[in-house]
């Protein structure tokens, strides 16, 4: 699949979604899913994001245009330097869109002041959320760099 084709967007699982320039959030890849889940990964997203209070959010994938595994190679820097040009902040869902995101950093992309927040990726199968405590222990951190970079 080209990366000229968008599989879906925010809206397309949050009716309503409201995007901002400031804050930018980054998954890995499309979702194969046609329609939200009931309790899916942009419903606990939208959540973590307006119990942070930032409920207006921009996203984009660093795979925008492929479903299923992903690797490096697969990351279409241009597109993602484009997307996160001029951003406060940068919230990366999981451990590959981090690493992604220290590349573009290791490649001397210049991210200026931009703040960097790396947090677990909001699966309902992310297994850390099996632990009751660490959920919310995770948001106020995300809570605490959001304030510490002058957005919520």
């Amino acid at each position: 699949m080209s990366s000229g084709s968008v599989l879906k967007s925010v809206p397309d699982f949050i009716p309503g979604h409201v995007g901002h320039r400031d804050v930018l959030v980054l998954g890995m890849n499309p979702s194969s899913n046609k329609k939200p889940i009931k309790n899916g990964t942009f419903v606990r997203l939208q959540d973590w994001m307006n119990r942070a209070g930032v409920p207006h959010w921009d996203f984009h994938n660093v795979v925008p245009g492929k479903t299923g595994e992903v690797t490096r190679e697969d990351v279409e820097w241009d597109l993602l330097k484009e997307q996160v040009d001029g951003r406060k902040v940068i919230i990366c869902l999981g451990t590959f869109v981090s690493r992604v995101m220290a590349i573009l950093k290791s490649m001397q992309y210049p991210l200026n002041d931009t703040v960097i927040i790396s947090v677990d990726h909001p699966s309902p199968r992310n297994r850390n959320f099996n632990d009751p405590a660490y959920e919310p222990e995770m948001l106020e951190r995300l809570k605490k760099e959001l304030k510490d970079a002058k957005i919520a």
